[in-house]
């Protein structure tokens, strides 16, 4: 059984050998290019490792696939680092561990004192990517309405073993990966009627909502007049639903990469639809007091099943 172990183990060497090559052909290939090279792309990890976990399930190997999503995240960040090594800003403990968990060991860490400096980073090209907290304890982070994302996206979503969210945050818009998810944040104490507007069709989408956390938002930092009325909002995670049905129902694409929207939705009709006003007018917070109108925060990226998630 050893020389058995043994004789796999060089097998495996040879293939993750050759897979390291085939990365570093493929970093001389996107340099050639006219237009400037994306090395990591986060759709396309998604998609690998979504499809090696289905067909993981569909044989019945002996891994779990958990682990071989775990493996297989680590291989391709050591090939990605051959092509371009990452640098991912972080904050304290749990962001490193998500940052490490989604990109994989071969990274560079740098950290920062908040997440508003690390988005900072991230938008000054300082460093590559941010990874920021989603949902901890059930209750989703008020970073999402008050944070400037301008020009920012979301690339992808990681859970750690406590069930905490967090999401990676870049400077360039994904492709959708196939296997997309929509995070879409909404600042609303009428959680009725956007289950309504978000709901209504067949089939229906997977939505999930999370309480903003109960934590006073820097008075600097809020972006209008109606901010108090925010942190009794909700954030709203939206899976299984295609860019043209979202439109439909909210008046808005989520593919345009992570921006506040000069739009805002109703949501309070009696019929439950929503429509959307994209005039200047309703964003500089003239229509703060109406009755239902709200701030809507969109972005969308490349997700694999958080279950598969270690």
């Amino acid at each position: 059984m050893r020389a058995t172990i043994d004789s796999i183990d060089e097998a495996i060497l040879a293939l993750l050998n050759r897979r390291a090559q085939a990365a570093i052909d493929v970093a001389g290939i996107k340099s050639s290019l006219p237009s400037p090279p994306r090395y990591y792309r986060p759709e396309r990890e998604a998609q690998l490792l979504s499809r090696l976990a289905a067909r993981q399930k569909r044989d019945g190997g002996a891994l779990p696939a958990s682990e071989t999503i775990r493996l297989f995240r680590e291989i391709a960040s050591s090939c990605r680092s051959l092509e371009q090594r990452l640098t991912i800003a972080w904050t304290d403990p749990s962001t490193m561990h998500a940052a490490l968990g989604h990109f994989g060991g071969a990274i560079d860490l740098c950290r920062f004192e908040s997440e508003e400096e690390a988005l900072a980073a991230v938008a000054a090209r300082q460093c590559d990517y941010a990874m920021i907290a989603f949902v901890h304890d059930g209750c989703a982070n008020p970073l999402l309405i008050a944070a400037p994302f301008e020009g920012q996206a979301l690339v992808g979503e990681w859970r750690n073993e406590r069930g905490d969210g967090f999401l990676a945050v870049g400077a360039e818009r994904v492709p959708a990966s196939g296997n997309a998810c929509s995070v879409l944040s909404i600042a609303s104490q009428d959680k009725e009627a956007l289950e309504r507007a978000l709901l209504d069709g067949s089939p229906p989408p997977t939505v999930d909502f999370y309480p903003l956390r109960k934590t006073s938002l820097d008075e600097g930092k809020r972006p209008s007049a109606q901010a108090d009325g925010w942190a009794d909002g909700w954030i709203v995670r939206i899976a299984n639903i295609d860019e043209e049905a979202l439109e439909d129902r909210i008046g808005s694409s989520p593919l345009g990469g992570m921006r506040r929207s000069p739009a805002w939705i109703s949501v309070g009709s009696s019929t439950g639809s929503s429509a959307c006003q994209a005039d200047d007018a309703s964003h500089s917070g003239e229509n703060d007091g109406e009755r239902g109108q709200s701030p809507i925060l969109l972005g969308s990226f490349p997700i694999v099943d958080t279950t598969f998630a270690p």
